[in-house]
């Protein structure tokens, strides 16, 4: 994304945690040394073993060492992961792993859980629905305490739902306006992006994320 072309020179930036709730992160790749700070599956196994790789790709943006000559540089270099590991050899993520390991990289102290995680939410044909309460409680669980959660919107079409303003009060512009789109002049359609929910000062949001799962 070239990203480290917006500065002259490279900034200090402060440490955090962030989580990466996926696949799991091949925990002995030189990427990564000593930037793992906590790291637990979901779904038996070891969450430092990545059969998918796709946990290992999502990490890597995010905090690959910088000038280690190996690979890539993650955007938020100074970031310690808290890997979550939660989905099966199958390809399948459990949702009851996924909110599991939502509160735990909540209490693990993540400032930025991303959650790399896709499937169908279409309110309009509850047939193909896969929207979660389950899901939902866990990220309102992280909302309140102060998380930023992350994560795709796909090319899925459906109508989202009434109140998406109120639930979601601080959803990015960009996702906000794909939201109000009319597609044949009724439904939206969820492009290709991101979007994120960010913490309101003295607020209670209800937040859900508006995806199912694979």
């Amino acid at each position: 994304v070239q990203a480290f072309d917006a500065w002259l020179q490279r900034p200090t930036l402060p440490s955090m945690r962030v989580a990466v709730i996926d696949s799991g992160i091949d925990g002995g790749h030189p990427e990564f040394a000593g930037r793992i700070a906590a790291a637990r599956s979901f779904v038996g196994g070891s969450a430092r073993r990545d059969r998918h790789g796709h946990g290992t790709f999502i990490a890597g943006l995010i905090a690959a060492s910088l000038n280690n000559g190996e690979g890539i540089s993650g955007i938020a270099f100074p970031a310690q992961l808290l890997v979550a590991k939660v989905v099966r050899p199958d390809g399948v993520v459990p949702l009851e792993a996924e909110a599991r390991a939502i509160r735990w990289a909540v209490d693990q102290g993540a400032t930025v859980i991303n959650l790399s995680l896709g499937g169908v939410r279409d309110p309009a044909d509850q047939s193909r629905d896969s929207f979660s309460p389950l899901e939902a409680n866990a990220v309102e669980y992280a909302i309140r305490k102060g998380a930023i959660v992350v994560w795709p919107t796909t090319d899925t079409a459906g109508t989202p739902p009434p109140d998406i303003k109120e639930r979601f009060p601080d959803i990015v512009p960009d996702a906000t306006r794909v939201f109000e789109r009319p597609v044949s002049g009724r439904l939206p359609v969820l492009r290709y992006g991101w979007a994120v929910i960010r913490p309101q000062s003295g607020e209670k949001p209800a937040p859900a994320k508006e995806e199912g799962k694979k």
